[in-house]
């Protein structure tokens, strides 16, 4: 983790009575129209924050005037360099012993830190659940665990299957076990996030609540949005891992399951018959891949029942 080419421009102010001891860290690069909403989703937490940090990655507009005037402390790159090196920029810079992530396009429910924080002992990982947000409400969905019960992740085999049980916009991280661990790998553009809560959790257990902490506003310009980029990215994080005492073959080859259901159903719904039956073979083919799929129709069909409820409630 490299912070020579970041400048902090304004120090942390004591914190205050009743403040928890957490930093809040949003990376944002041109961002000025989108930052406001995020930290004044910040502001209006039951459980105050320290202080809050934004990291402007080298923006071309006013994101660090914004969240200057906003009276957060800004950090700013002197090149771009990327969400992952924004984010190490703003942990090493934190002064507090938690830390808590936001990006610059998503905001938290008001109790969520307090939520989080009250969750912690023993942890050093602890996360929410979000909900995305569409331009149309039929498409919100549930991110993390859907329920009914938090999730203990006692190794790191849990941290990435089925799902990310820990959007990033809704993670607490003990600074120090980030540190430790070597922060975000800044080499990954895709789920450099999962490969951050792995490493973290060799050093820790972490726990994942399925209440709201934080809400995410799906747009055509997000990393996530390409579906396939994303399944491979998972089974080559998983992967690197080989070697190490936790990991077990049957990972890579159950998110494999995964990755042949999607191509199944994708098969079935382009009307490509010869490659949703090649997709279903893979999945036959080893019952590692199988337990995948089925595990993956389970969780997303509480995915679901789970967003349904929160759009009638």
């Amino acid at each position: 983790m490299d912070r020579s080419e970041a400048s902090a421009e304004v120090l942390p102010a004591p914190d205050e009575a009743g403040t928890l001891p957490i930093s809040v860290v949003i990376p944002a690069y041109n961002r000025a129209d989108l930052l406001p909403r995020a930290i004044a989703s910040v502001r209006a937490q039951t459980a105050r924050p320290a202080e809050i940090i934004v990291v402007d990655d080298h923006s071309d507009d006013d994101t660090g005037l914004v969240a200057e005037r906003l009276g957060a402390r800004v950090i700013r790159h002197e090149r771009n360099r990327g969400h992952g090196a924004a984010r190490n920029s703003g942990i090493e810079a934190a002064s507090r012993v938690w830390v808590a992530l936001l990006d610059s396009d998503d905001e938290w429910t008001p109790d969520h830190l307090e939520h989080v924080y009250a969750m912690r002992d023993g942890h050093v990982l602890i996360g929410a659940a979000t909900l995305a947000r569409g331009d149309a409400p039929r498409r919100n969905r549930i991110y993390g665990v859907p329920g009914p019960a938090s999730v203990l992740m006692s190794s790191p085999a849990h941290a990435a299957y089925p799902v990310n049980c820990v959007p990033p916009s809704s993670a607490l991280l003990r600074r120090e076990t980030v540190l430790d661990a070597g922060g975000f790998d800044t080499s990954l553009k895709l789920c450099e996030d999962v490969d951050m809560w792995i490493r973290m959790l060799e050093h820790g257990s972490g726990v994942a609540s399925p209440r709201i902490g934080s809400f995410y506003y799906v747009h055509g310009g997000q990393a996530s949005s390409d579906g396939v980029a994303m399944h491979r990215a998972y089974r080559n994080v998983l992967a690197r891992y080989r070697g190490r005492a936790w990991w077990r073959p049957s990972l890579v080859r159950r998110y494999e399951g995964i990755i042949a259901w999607d191509a199944f159903r994708q098969g079935m719904a382009e009307h490509r018959l010869r490659a949703a039956g090649a997709a279903l073979m893979r999945i036959a083919t080893h019952p590692d891949r199988l337990r995948g799929a089925l595990e993956v129709l389970v969780w997303r069909s509480r995915t679901r029942r789970r967003s349904a409820e929160l759009q009638r409630s």
